[in-house]
Formats: C-alpha cells, structure tokens, sequence
C-alpha cells in the first residue's frame, strides 16, 4: 500500500526495540513455532523474558486471555489505536471490545476460531467481541494497525452507523443486542487512497491530547466506516459458516 509523506512520517514502519528482542527470541526457539496461535501460558515465558530484557507496557497486558475494556481505554475515550508488535508470539485470547486490524504493508496470518485469514496489503478486518483469535505477523515488512472500540459505548457513539441497512449496521446490531451473527467482517481494500487518509487521520489525532480528541476521533471513525461500505461494502469477504 502507498502510504502518504505525511501518514509515513507520523508513523514509523522500523522495527522497535522491544519487536527486536522478540524476533531474536523467535529465532531461538524455533521448534516451538511461535508464529503458530498457542495459549499463553505456553508463551508467558517468552513475553516474560522479552520485557525483561526490554520493558513494554502492552505486552503485560497480554496475560490474560480474557481482555477487559479497562485494561486497554483511558478514562473518556471510545477508540484506542495500538500498532501491532511484530514477531510477538501468536496466542489465542478473545476480549469484551470490537477490534477494528488493519494491514497497512506486508501481511500476516489472523486466525478466527477454526478460520486461518491470510491478510495482505489493504486488508481490513473487524472482529466482535468474545471472538477467540490470534494474530501472527512474523516478518520485518508488517504495518498493522489495530483500532479497538468500546462496545459500551459504542451505540451513543456510532448511533449513525447502526441507523442503515448494510451489512456493518446488520453486525454492529447484532453483537450490540447479543444476537447470533457473524464473527467477523473481512473487508480487501487495495490502495483505497479514501480509507488511507481516515486511518492517516486517526492516528495524527490519536498521537496528541488536543482539545474534543475523543469527539474528533469518533467523527473519524464515523466517516471511516461510511467510506469501507460506499467503496467496498459490496465486496465484503463473510466467515465460511
């Protein structure tokens, strides 16, 4: 995907210290295929052993299979926005928030349930919440993004996205009134430059503590949403059940 001069400076595609340490610990123990979904305490003591070696906040969030809302959203906000660690150790968790991955460059592999989802350039996936999943993206190459959304909120906050009929607004109500749906929603995007400049957007915003930044990013995302149904919304990629 081309990314523009200005997305590109805001975001940095070099690999982190901390994605460093996990690759070289990836690289010693390669019999225990890491880049295979395992559950964490299978993989506890490989993230141990990174954030020792390097301390990372995010990363011992991830202990616990279950996620929780809190663990992740500052006080007042709807939307959070992690870029996803490279050659981080696939393992199998499912949480109470929608989560929103984007791959930006590179791919990976997102494994949903029984489903292996190889993700490419442009691909944009949201999972409900409650989904077991696991993400691996093992190679140096991989811009992924992962929104993640308050399901608490999430009907005062996108009231206009539910207010249609289209298959985001058939999601969104079903897993907001806890009715049988789809997993989730594989959106394959190209170099849509349109979608680009809203994750562009979003992340600018996210990256300061400007006055209405929550406000501003739900408008963002809002409009993110509107764009994924206008330029793709008849070419969604639904779940093989």
């Amino acid at each position: 995907m081309i990314i523009s001069n200005y997305f590109h400076q805001e975001m940095d595609s070099e690999m982190k210290e901390f994605e460093l340490v996990l690759k070289q610990l990836y690289m010693e123990n390669r019999e225990r295929a890491l880049q295979d979904p395992h559950y964490m305490e299978e993989i506890q003591d490989i993230i141990t052993s990174a954030t020792k070696k390097c301390p990372n906040e995010f990363a011992t969030l991830l202990v616990n299979q279950q996620l929780d809302e809190e663990l992740f959203f500052h006080h007042g906000t709807d939307v959070e926005i992690f870029q996803h660690l490279r050659y981080l150790p696939a393992s199998w968790h499912a949480h109470d928030f929608i989560e929103i991955a984007c791959v930006l460059q590179g791919h990976c592999t997102n494994y949903i349930l029984e489903q292996n989802l190889r993700m490419k350039e442009g691909d944009i996936c949201i999972i409900a919440p409650g989904i077991r999943h696991a993400i691996s993206a093992f190679s140096d190459d991989c811009l992924m993004l992962n929104f993640i959304i308050r399901t608490s909120t999430f009907e005062t906050a996108f009231f206009s996205i539910l207010d249609g009929n289209d298959i985001l607004s058939d999601f969104f109500m079903r897993l907001l009134t806890h009715s049988k749906g789809y997993p989730y929603l594989l959106f394959s995007t190209g170099e849509d430059p349109e979608l680009l400049n809203f994750i562009g957007y979003a992340y600018h915003e996210f990256q300061r503590n400007r006055q209405y930044k929550n406000r501003m990013m739900n408008s963002i995302l809002n409009a993110f949403f509107i764009t994924l149904l206008r330029n793709h919304g008849a070419n969604v990629i639904l779940p093989q059940t």
